[in-house]
Formats: structure tokens, sequence, C-alpha cells
């Protein structure tokens, strides 16, 4: 797997379906156990089309927003430490004999792969 593919998978496989669950429980959670679930759904369903889709492009703006500091976190260039000395993360696939490392600092950042998506 190369960086794009990853970036790619983890936008639909994060991304894509973390808003949409998002919105199926702002939708769905009438009866829901969660009080907080069950007051900001009642609270969503009564307002109208131009309201829900504010709130959705809300959902989706955070989510990408999360996403790309963890991919900057990945990417080593968001502090995830203190002090001076840093450790780096190494992110690989691993497929049969096969290991690639994601997060090369010598080729493209996986930040920068993941707005060129948007």
């Amino acid at each position: 797997m190369k960086p794009e593919e990853f970036v790619s998978v983890i936008k639909l496989v994060v991304e894509q379906r973390s808003v949409a669950g998002v919105i199926k429980n702002l939708t769905e959670s009438a009866n829901h156990s969660d009080h907080r679930l069950k007051y900001i759904s009642s609270w969503y369903r009564d307002l109208d089309e131009g309201g829900k889709d504010c709130v959705s492009e809300i959902i989706k703006e955070s989510v990408s927003t999360t996403l790309f500091g963890m991919f900057c976190v990945l990417d080593g260039v968001r502090a995830i430490e203190n002090g001076s000395e840093k450790g780096a993360l190494e992110l690989y696939h691993i497929k049969d004999v096969n290991k690639t490392l994601l997060n090369d600092s010598e080729n493209e950042f996986l930040h920068d792969i993941y707005k060129s998506l948007e």
C-alpha cells in the first residue's frame, strides 16, 4: 500500500463513515439511553433543512480537522511530546513480505496528501 492509498482509505472508512454515523445518531436516537445524545438528537430533528445542512457541514469540518491533525502528528510536524528531544513515529503497512513506511519524511507528507483529496 502506498501513502496515497492509505490516506484515501482512511478518508473513506474513517472520515466519511464517521460523518454518516454522527448524522445517523442525530436522526435516529429518539429512544437512545444516552441522555446527552437523546437531547442533541431532539434538538437536531427540530431544525429546518438549512439548519440541518449547517450542522452536517460543521460535522464534516470537525472530522476533517481532526484527521488533518492526526496526519500532522504521524508526519512529525505536530509535536506530541514536550521538551527539545522528541521521538519519531513510524507507520508501516505490512502485507505478506512487503513492508512500506507510510509516513516517510523523504516523501510527500500524509497531511498534504489528505488536503489534496479535499
